[in-house]
């Protein structure tokens, strides 16, 4: 259980080796196949849950699945939210042809240059 920003997520998940139930034509490398259930509460308000399956090269437990879809989203989450508040991505009027790819593009291109300059 994680509390943070007025919300508290529960999170539960369960991994096991992936054996004979996946494809392995399809996914040579799988070695674990999981599923993580988030919980959100914000309030007295509780959403809906949510199911989300992962294949995994590693073999993880369920704990470690767990922590790896977390990490992986406070990355995600702190992209989009640098692209929006510091580039304001969200309220870009460019729309037409190949622009808007272009423009994104050149924003994370900026962005990742900003985060590897690390002289003062």
């Amino acid at each position: 259980m994680q509390n943070g920003h007025g919300r508290t997520v529960l999170q539960l998940s369960w991994a096991t080796p992936s054996g004979s139930d996946v494809d392995t034509a399809l996914w040579p490398a799988c070695k674990t196949v999981g599923c993580v259930v988030p919980q959100r509460i914000v309030g007295d308000t509780v959403a809906e849950l949510e199911q989300r399956y992962y294949i995994s090269s590693k073999h993880l437990s369920a704990e470690e699945l767990s922590r790896t879809v977390r990490a992986h989203w406070e990355i995600e989450n702190r992209l989009h939210w640098m692209l929006d508040v510091c580039f304001g991505e969200d309220d870009c009027m460019v729309r037409k042809d190949n622009a808007p790819q272009n423009l994104s593009l050149l924003k994370k291109i900026v962005l990742n240059l900003n985060r590897a300059d690390k002289t003062d």
